[in-house]
Order: C-alpha cells, then structure tokens, then sequence
C-alpha cells in the first residue's frame, strides 16, 4: 500500500492559463529545491473555462513530465464554492492547502509549512499577505506585521476570522468535508468552516514571516454587495462545531473591525437609514452580527464625529471616516 501524500494543493481556476502557469512553475521548483516529490501534489480544477484557456493548460501539464499534478475539467461553471468542495473531495491526502491561481508563495513559506505538518501535531495554518496588481506591483500594505509564528490553542477560534481569502489556507482534511455538507451551509467562504472545524479538534499556527502575493484585480465576479461578505462570514462562524457563543461573537466582532471599510463607505454615509434597513430585513446576518454592524454604524455616523474619533470608534473605522471626510464624500 503506497504512503498517503502529507499535503494537496487545491487550485481552483478559471481563463487565467497563464498566471496559473507562472504559479504552476514556481511550485514545480519548489518541490524539487526541497525534494518532497513524495510529499505534495497539486490538484488543479477548471472550472469551465475555454477551450483554448484548457488547451494551453493541458499542453503545459503535459510538457513537466511530473506525476505531482493533476488536472480536472468542469463541462460547466460551478461556482467558486462547489468548485472548492469538489477539489476538497477528490483530495486523498493528510493535509489541504488552497491556493488562488494567481495568487503566489515563496518557497520559504511552502518549507515552513511543511515542517509543521510533519510534526503532525498541527490542525490548521493561515499565511499573512499583501496585495499586488496583474503586473506584480506591490499595491497594499501588509494584512499582520511581521512576528513570530503565533500558536492558536485548540478552542481559539480567533484564527478563523482571517481565513476568508482562500489562499495558503493549510488544514487536515479528515472529517472536515461531511461536517460541512452536515452543516447545510452555502457560503462562498467554506475556509473559514474548514479551520474553525479544525480548531476546535487542534492547534493552529498563523505564519506570518513570509507572506504570499494576493492578486487584486479590478473585477472579481463572486456576485456579492459589500455586506453580503458579512453574511456569508456569519454563516459559516455560526456553522463550525463547539463553536462558543462567546468566541462566535469575539471572532465577528474582529472581522468587523478588520473590513471596516465595506461597512463605512459612500453608500452607507449617503444613505442610512437604506444601509440600515438593509442590515436589519434583507441580509441573512444572524441577531449578534446585525447588533455589532449597528452599533459601529452609529456610533461612527449618526453621533458627533468629533466624539467618536476621539473615544468610541476603533482604529480601522476611525481611518475609514478621516479618509472620506478628506475627500468630501460626507454628503
């Protein structure tokens, strides 16, 4: 009986053959400059895209003379979320790590990675990341400075709220696929499911040294308005197992904090008592995360702004409100 792979790479894709070519390179030479041919394999899922976008692919594939890929091919668009799923149930191996097509790790980061789940002792990793646009350009900051790897003990859910960007998210795979389908949820962040579930069997480790490159391109079609985010998030914080009421609210409390800006913006500042209502009737957000967008929401527009910069609103907030006073979008 052959020796069950340590760790999948699941990259899910659509029309990007050649990002996902420079991304499939570099990994190719990670894997050999570290010598785990026996350890990973990269399962690729295309979800739909052309036949000419396919051909490339394939054509690619089949010049490396590697068996560490494998490539799968959707007749039809699934969908960012079924896709992942059926990557994550074709996945036979210890550990799974989601990776955008083009969003790209050093070979330091993978190396590190490795040597945690070698322990065996570790249930879940997240990566830290800064944006860059298509031509590589370094346009944001940082998400976390950098530290010293964090430890998340077992139960600390904390870790979960930063894992809605699907990239480098690294998590034991048993057990983790039926609890989400028991869980009856659809959500276009099941990563957040797939490391709270964990957490609450294990340890998880934030890295936060050698961040990866998060590709931000102008339009990403995922069909959401800026708060339906928040209900997805909510859905699946609400779905992980063991999960406290007291850490569900800690956790959502953070991602508020952490996404001030999609729920202080032009909109929301022309239009709110349209936002609120919104927030209360038409988004499927459960009692606390509708209470915790509220309470932000007036705290930061409808009291004086003076006052609130100065004692109530969060650092996030307060930048968000400074900025579009600045640029007199206060109307």
């Amino acid at each position: 009986m052959s020796k069950q792979r340590l760790l999948n790479i699941l990259i899910p894709t659509y029309n990007r053959d050649k990002e996902l070519i420079l991304n499939l390179s570099r990994i190719k030479r990670y894997i050999r400059v570290l010598g785990i041919e026996n350890d990973v394999n990269i399962l690729i899922s295309d979800n739909g895209s052309s036949q000419n976008s396919i051909s490339i692919l394939r054509n690619y594939l089949e010049s490396c003379g590697t068996d560490n890929f494998k490539l799968f091919i959707q007749q039809k668009n699934l969908g960012i979320e079924d896709n992942s799923l059926f990557l994550l149930d074709h996945c036979d191996s210890i550990y799974a790590m989601f990776l955008g097509d083009d969003d790209y790790f050093d070979c330091d980061l993978l190396e590190r990675i490795i040597c945690y789940l070698k322990k065996g002792t570790v249930y879940a990793i997240l990566a830290n990341y800064y944006q860059i646009d298509k031509e590589g350009n370094v346009i944001g900051k940082l998400r976390d400075p950098i530290q010293p790897d964090k430890i998340y003990k077992k139960g600390d859910f904390i870790l979960a709220e930063k894992a809605h960007q699907l990239s480098c998210v690294t998590f034991r795979v048993e057990g983790v696929l039926n609890a989400y389908r028991k869980a009856s949820i659809s959500t276009l962040y099941p990563f957040v499911f797939f490391v709270g579930y964990n957490l609450s069997k294990g340890i998880g480790i934030h890295i936060t040294e050698f961040p990866y490159r998060n590709t931000m391109i102008e339009k990403k079609n995922f069909n959401y308005e800026f708060d339906s985010l928040m209900s997805d998030l909510s859905e699946s914080f609400d779905s992980i197992p063991f999960l406290s009421e007291r850490n569900k609210k800690i956790a959502e409390w953070n991602f508020v904090k952490r996404n001030a800006r999609r729920i202080i913006n032009a909109e929301t500042i022309s239009h709110p008592i349209k936002f609120l209502c919104k927030v209360r009737n038409r988004y499927k957000i459960n009692q606390n995360f509708k209470r915790i967008i509220m309470f932000h929401y007036v705290f930061s527009i409808i009291l004086h702004p003076i006052v609130v910069l100065k004692i109530v609103v969060p650092k996030e907030i307060k930048e968000i409100i400074k900025k579009t006073m600045r640029k007199g979008d206060l109307r």
